[in-house]
C-alpha cells in the first residue's frame, strides 16, 4: 500500500524559536521565528518554494524517485500535506490561477524501462487537481530548468541533446485517467539555451543562453534582449526585476528589450520584492536595495542562508535545507526603520578635490572633481560605481558610472565638475565604491559655492602643488606634512615609519593645524598605542575633513604597526592561497613589496624571512 504523505513529510513537529535580533543601523528590535518540517524520506531535499499569499508558502521537496508538496501556514505554524508522486521533481510553475509541476517518471513497456515526463496542474486556491495527467512521450530526460509553463496553457520544454531546439506539445491519445502528448519543434535559436524562467507576475516564459543572453518566449517567436549577461538559476520576482544563484539583481526592461545589472552580491541568490526596494541576501544579512540598485539599509539573520526568500507586507520570509528537513524563517522585520548607511564629511572613507565646504563661486572650480577612497574601505566586484552630483537649489542631476564616463586611476574616481557652475550647494553620493562593516555603503558629502566673496576658503581642495615637505616656502597649511616622513603628493600614503612605533612618536613627527582624527586599519578611531599599516589621519579644521594621510609600513601586513613572525605566516598564506581567495589586497598588499620594486613576489617573501629570522625587521624607508 502506497505510503501516505503524511509518514513521509510529519508536519506535527514544528520547532518553535522566536529570535529577537537588532537590526544594523536600526534602533529597533525585530522579533525573527521560525519552524521546521522533518522529513522521513532519506535523501529528501527542498526543490523550489514559492510565496503564495497570506503567509502561505509552497514548499516542494523530494529525491530521484519521489516528490512532495507541502502547503505551510506562518500564521499558525501548520503544514498541510498537497501531494506524493512517484518521480523525481523536474520543474514547477506558478501561474496566477493554478501550479503546474513536471516530474521524471518510468513506465516499463515490452520489456524495456523507458522514461517519460508527467505534469499535474493543481489550482492555486485550493489545489485541487485540475484536468487529467498529462504523459509527454519523445522525451527520454528533462533536467532541471527545461521546463516552464505559461499563462496561455502553453508548454516549453528543452532537450538535453538539443540545447538549441525549443519544443511545445501537442495532443496524441486520451485515456480515461491521462492525456499523452508529444513533443513539437516551436523554433531553432542561434546558440544552446541552458534554462527556461517563468515569470508569476505576467505568466511569461524566458529561455537563458548559455552566454547569458536573454530571450522573450512570445505567441509566434523568441525576441532577445541585449545589455548585461544573466547567470544561471534566474528567478524573475516580477515582470521587470530578476535575480540569478550567484545573487546578481537585474532589471529587464520588456519596453526596449534591454537587461541592466543593478546589483551584484557575493551569496546564494536569494532576492525578493519588499515595499519600495529590493531584498537581497549578503552573507546571512539582508541588504536593502534601492530601484537603483544602491544600499539603503541592512538587516542581520540567524547564521545561515536562505535557498528562498519571499516578502509580503511588512514580514520577511525565509526558506532553506537544514538538517531536520525544511526550515522556514519569519520576521516582522520593518526595514524602514533602518538607516542610510552613509559616510559624511566626518568619516575616514575618502578624500575629495574640492573637499567638502563652503567656497567663493568667483574662485571657480576644477574641470575635474576627484575622490580618493580609503583603500581598505574600497567596494570591489559588487556593482559598477557610481557618482551622482545633484545641485540642491535647481534639482539638476548628473550621473556617471564606470561604463559611462567615470575614469577609474587605482583609488582615485574623477568625473566632470558641474556645468555651469552656480551658487548653491551640490551633493556628491558615491555607490558601490566603498563598504560599511563589510558591507556595501554610500559615501555622501555636500561642496558650497557662494556668491559672497568673503567666504570661507579653509576648506577649499582646489588641489595641492605644495611638497609635504614642510620647509617649502609655499607650505599649505590644511596639509598634514612631516620632516621625518615621505607623504605622497597624490595618494597621501605616509611611509617610512620605523615598525613599532606608538602613536605619540608618530603625531611628534608631524605638522598640522586642525584637529587630527586617528582610526586604525578597521575604522576604530584610536588616541594612543602602536599603529600600523592601513590607520589614516584625518586633519578636520571647524570640524571639516582638510586632508588625510594613510600609514604604510612595509612588512606589517596585519595592521598591528610591528614586523614579526605574524607577517610572515600572512604573506605565506598569500603566497599559497592567493589565487583562490584575498590575503593581502591595498595597502596591506603594497606593504608586501619589502624590496620596494612595484610589486610583490616571491623574493618579497625570502626578504621578509630572513629579516626577521636572521638580520632584523626590514627597511622600512624608501
Amino acid at each position: 500500500m502506497k505510503r501516505k504523505l503524511w509518514k513521509l513529510v510529519i508536519p506535527a513537529l514544528l520547532v518553535i524559536a522566536l529570535i529577537g535580533y537588532t537590526a544594523i543601523s536600526a534602533q529597533g528590535e525585530f522579533v525573527q521565528a521560525s519552524y521546521e518540517i522533518e522529513l522521513q524520506k532519506p535523501g529528501a531535499e527542498l526543490e523550489d518554494a514559492r510565496y503564495l499569499r497570506d503567509g502561505n508558502l509552497l514548499l516542494v521537496g523530494g529525491s530521484e524517485s519521489e516528490c512532495f508538496g507541502v502547503l505551510t501556514d506562518t500564521a499558525s505554524q501548520s503544514a498541510q500535506p498537497l501531494w506524493e508522486i512517484s518521480g523525481g521533481f523536474r520543474g514547477l510553475s506558478v501561474l496566477p490561477d493554478r501550479v503546474v509541476l513536471a516530474c521524471e517518471t518510468a513506465r516499463y513497456q515490452d520489456g524495456v524501462v523507458q522514461k517519460q515526463i508527467k505534469l499535474f496542474s493543481y489550482g492555486s486556491s485550493d489545489f485541487s487537481q485540475l484536468g487529467k495527467t498529462t504523459v509527454l512521450r519523445g522525451l527520454s530526460d528533462l533536467s532541471s530548468g527545461a521546463f516552464a509553463a505559461a499563462s496561455d496553457g502553453t508548454v516549453y520544454l528543452l532537450k538535453g541533446s538539443e540545447p538549441n531546439m525549443l519544443y511545445t506539445t501537442e495532443d496524441v491519445a486520451e485515456s480515461s485517467e491521462e492525456k499523452i502528448q508529444s513533443l513539437v519543434p516551436f523554433c531553432d535559436l542561434e546558440e544552446p539555451i541552458s534554462e527556461l524562467v517563468a515569470a508569476p507576475s505576467n505568466g511569461g516564459v524566458y529561455l537563458v543562453s548559455q552566454s547569458g543572453g536573454l530571450w522573450r518566449v512570445n505567441a509566434d517567436e523568441v525576441a532577445a534582449f541585449s545589455g548585461d549577461p544573466v547567470g544561471d538559476g534566474l528567478r524573475m520576482l516580477d515582470s521587470e526585476l530578476a535575480v540569478d544563484e550567484a545573487g546578481t539583481v537585474y532589471r529587464v526592461s520588456e519596453e526596449d528589450l534591454t537587461v541592466e545589472r543593478l546589483y551584484a552580491s557575493q551569496s546564494q541568490g536569494a532576492a525578493c520584492l519588499y515595499q519600495n526596494g529590493i531584498l537581497a541576501d549578503f552573507d546571512s544579512r539582508l541588504l536593502l536595495l534601492g530601484a537603483d540598485g544602491s544600499v539603503l539599509g541592512q538587516l542581520t539573520l540567524e547564521k545561515r542562508n536562505p535557498a528562498f526568500l519571499f516578502a509580503d507586507g511588512g514580514m520577511v520570509y525565509g526558506v532553506s535545507d537544514s538538517n531536520a528537513g525544511i526550515r522556514v524563517e519569519y520576521t516582522n522585520g520593518v526595514t524602514d526603520q533602518v538607516t542610510v548607511e552613509e559616510f559624511t564629511e566626518e568619516s575616514n572613507a575618502f578624500f575629495a578635490n574640492p573637499l567638502p565646504g563652503v567656497y567663493p563661486l568667483s574662485e571657480g572650480s576644477p574641470e575635474s572633481w576627484t575622490v580618493s577612497l580609503n583603500p581598505e574601505l574600497l567596494n570591489s566586484g559588487r556593482g559598477d560605481p557610481a557618482v551622482t552630483v545633484r545641485n540642491e537649489a535647481t534639482g539638476e542631476t548628473a550621473a556617471w558610472t564606470l561604463d559611462n564616463g567615470l575614469e577609474l586611476e587605482g583609488s582615485f574616481f574623477s568625473f566632470p565638475a558641474p556645468e555651469p557652475l552656480e551658487a548653491g550647494n551640490y551633493q556628491v553620493k558615491l555607490s558601490n565604491l566603498c563598504t560599511s562593516g563589510g558591507l556595501p555603503a554610500s559615501c555622501v558629502y555636500t561642496v558650497t559655492f557662494t556668491d559672497d566673496t568673503s567666504g570661507s576658503t579653509d576648506s577649499s581642495g582646489t588641489g595641492s602643488s605644495s611638497s609635504s615637505n614642510p620647509s617649502s616656502s609655499g607650505e599649505d597649511s590644511r596639509l598634514i606634512t612631516s620632516q621625518v616622513y615621505s607623504i605622497d603628493e597624490k595618494t597621501r600614503v605616509m611611509t617610512g615609519i620605523e615598525p613599532g612605533s606608538t602613536l605619540t612618536q608618530i603625531k611628534a613627527n608631524l605638522q598640522y593645524d586642525g584637529e587630527l582624527v586617528v582610526r586604525n586599519f578597521e575604522g576604530t578611531r584610536v588616541s594612543t598605542g602602536g599603529v600600523g599599516t592601513g590607520t589614516t589621519f584625518t586633519l578636520l579644521r571647524d570640524g571639516v575633513p582638510c586632508d588625510q594621510v594613510a600609514l604604510l609600513i612595509y612588512g606589517d601586513l596585519n595592521g598591528d604597526g610591528n614586523v614579526n613572525q605574524k607577517d610572515v605566516s600572512v604573506l605565506v598564506e598569500h603566497e599559497f592561497y592567493h589565487e583562490s581567495r584575498a590575503v593581502l589586497k591595498g595597502l596591506f598588499l603594497e606593504a608586501a613589496d619589502i624590496n620596494h620594486d612595484g610589486t610583490y613576489s616571491f623574493e618579497d617573501l625570502d626578504l621578509l624571512y630572513k629579516s626577521i629570522y636572521s638580520f632584523g625587521a626590514p627597511d622600512d624607508k624608501r
